[in-house]
C-alpha cells in the first residue's frame, strides 16, 4: 500500500479564490465530475496548503513559542495574555487558566486575519438587517400617500431586496468563516497535542496514555470549534440591544419597532 501511494501521481490542489469562496463556485467542478462518474478519494483534489495538518501544526507551534516569549518578558506582556482569560487580572490566577489563555492567544494568531474577517461579515449582516425595517416603513408610508409615487416605491423595493440579499450573504459567510477557522484550530491543536504525546518520556507515559490524552483533546477541541462558529454573536447581540435602545429624535413607526 505504501508503494501505491508513492507511485501515485500527486493530486491537484483545490484552488479557492476570494470570490469563489463567497459564491462557493469552487465546488462546481466536483459536482459536474460527480454527475459524470463516481467520485473516489484519488479523484478528489488535495486540500489547500493552508488547511493541511503539517502547515497548521508548524504555524501553531511558531505562534505558541511567540506567546510564551511574550509572557516571559514581564508583567505588561503577560498581562495581555491573562486578560483573555480572566477579568480580575490577578497574579494568583491558576496556572491552568494561564495556559488556557495562552492556547487561545496562539489559536487566535493561527486564524488571523480570517477570524477578524468573519467579524466584519457579522457586522455587515447586522447592519443590513437593521436597515430593513426602515425600508419597509418607507414603503408603507409611500403606499399610504394620497398620490403614491410608483417610481419611488420601486426604488424602496429594490433597496429592500438588496439589503436582504446582502444580509443573507453576510450571515452565510459568518457561519462559513467561523466553521473554517474552527476546523483549522481543531486540526492545529489536535496535531500539536498528538505530536507532543509521541515524544513523552517514560515517566510521563506511566501517568497517562496517548489514548487518554487524544480522547480528552478530541472533546475539548470540538467544543472550541463550535465556539468559534458562534463567537461573534456574543458582541453582536449586545450591539443590537444597544441600537434598539439608542435615543432618537423621530419615532421610527410601528413597522420599524416590530422589525427591530
Amino acid at each position: 500500500m505504501a508503494r501505491a501511494r508513492t507511485d501515485a501521481a500527486p493530486r491537484e490542489e483545490l484552488r479557492i479564490g476570494y470570490l469563489s469562496e463567497v459564491a462557493h463556485t469552487y465546488l462546481t467542478r466536483l459536482v459536474r465530475e460527480g454527475a459524470a462518474h463516481r467520485l473516489t478519494a484519488a479523484s478528489l483534489p488535495a486540500l489547500p496548503a493552508v488547511d493541511t495538518t503539517p502547515y497548521l501544526l508548524e504555524r501553531f507551534s511558531s505562534c505558541w513559542e511567540a506567546v510564551l516569549r511574550e509572557s516571559e518578558r514581564g508583567p505588561p506582556n503577560a498581562q495581555v495574555v491573562i486578560d483573555l482569560e480572566a477579568p480580575d487580572h490577578s497574579a494568583a490566577q491558576p496556572a491552568a487558566a494561564r495556559r488556557g489563555a495562552r492556547v487561545w492567544a496562539a489559536s487566535r494568531r493561527v486564524i488571523t486575519p480570517r477570524f477578524q474577517a468573519s467579524a466584519g461579515w457579522k457586522l455587515l449582516s447586522t447592519a443590513s438587517e437593521s436597515v430593513t425595517p426602515f425600508i419597509i416603513e418607507s414603503i408603507v408610508r409611500e403606499l399610504q400617500r394620497d398620490s403614491p409615487r410608483p417610481r419611488r416605491a420601486y426604488l424602496f423595493v429594490a433597496a429592500l431586496f438588496l439589503a436582504s440579499l446582502v444580509a443573507a450573504l453576510a450571515i452565510q459567510q459568518t457561519f462559513w468563516q467561523g466553521a473554517r477557522v474552527g476546523a483549522r484550530v481543531k486540526i492545529a491543536i489536535g496535531a500539536a497535542i498528538y505530536d507532543k504525546c509521541l515524544r513523552l518520556g517514560p515517566r510521563a507515559q506511566s501517568l497517562t496514555s496517548i489514548g487518554q490524552a487524544t480522547t480528552l483533546v478530541a472533546a475539548d477541541v470540538a467544543r472550541l470549534e463550535q465556539m468559534l462558529i458562534f463567537y461573534h454573536f456574543r458582541w453582536d447581540c449586545l450591539l443590537q440591544v444597544r441600537g434598539r435602545h439608542a435615543p432618537s429624535d423621530t419615532d421610527p413607526g410601528a413597522p420599524s419597532r416590530r422589525g427591530i
